[in-house]
């Protein structure tokens, strides 16, 4: 009996991997640019935003569902929520566009090494996707393709699993072979609902939380967390 004769196509199959990240929150310490946005604009009302104020109600939350809850939190309900969250967005925007927080050099390293290896970059952000793609260009690692920077119009931003989705098969990637890096509960229960397999890095505002049902919680995006991250995109390459 002779051995079958595969076509090209049919003995060399391919896995398109992709590795994928929270935009703002990941590359450019977002929630600490709101919640320093927040804090100066509240104290000009003479109100004193702490941490742990931020993490109870604007964790992963839009700063138009986030604020009314807070002001009743410090028991300020009486100023009017509709007329800041207009300047408070502005600035928000301003401050991430116009004076981009340093992306950490980790990052770009694991991003470089990603595509070194031919994995697709691919990002879930909370801004408008002007916005977003302005963000992404200042990572420096080359246009991204058509669809992989993903943004939703409604209130659960990087929450929301199927913008986890939407960037995987954008990219045409396998959507179990992806890796997501995510900094909170919310966006990391997305990414596990979506189906792909999930970093998380805490910061400051969420380092509380319970992350159940993620694959790997790491302390810092280091050398090691790198190397880590890079070989579960290689379990599926």
């Amino acid at each position: 009996m002779t051995d079958e004769i595969l076509t090209p196509e049919e003995a060399e199959t391919t896995t398109t991997v992709a590795l994928l990240f929270e935009l703002e929150n990941v590359a450019f310490q977002g929630r600490r640019v709101v919640f320093d946005v927040l804090k100066s604009m509240l104290a000009d009302k003479d109100m004193d935003l702490t941490p742990i104020h931020f993490s109870r109600c604007c964790v992963d939350t839009s700063v138009e569902v986030a604020l009314p809850h807070l002001l009743e939190l410090m028991e300020r309900q009486r100023i009017s929520a509709d007329k800041m969250v207009p300047e408070i967005l502005q600035a928000i925007r301003a401050t991430l566009i116009d004076n981009t927080p340093a992306s950490p050099k980790s990052l770009s390293g694991l991003l470089n090494k990603a595509q070194a290896e031919g994995y697709k970059l691919g990002a879930v952000s909370d801004m408008d996707a002007e916005a977003a793609a302005q963000l992404f260009a200042r990572l420096d690692v080359g246009e991204p393709e058509e669809g992989a920077i993903m943004t939703t119009e409604d209130e659960l931003g990087t929450g929301d699993s199927q913008a986890w989705q939407n960037a995987a098969r954008a990219l045409d990637a396998v959507i179990p072979s992806c890796v997501a890096i995510t900094t909170s509960n919310r966006a990391a229960h997305a990414a596990v609902s979506a189906g792909m397999r999930c970093v998380v890095i805490p910061d400051k505002y969420t380092s509380f939380q319970d992350f159940g049902g993620s694959d790997r919680i790491l302390d810092t995006l280091d050398d090691a967390a790198c190397q880590e991250i890079l070989g579960m995109l290689a379990e599926h390459a």
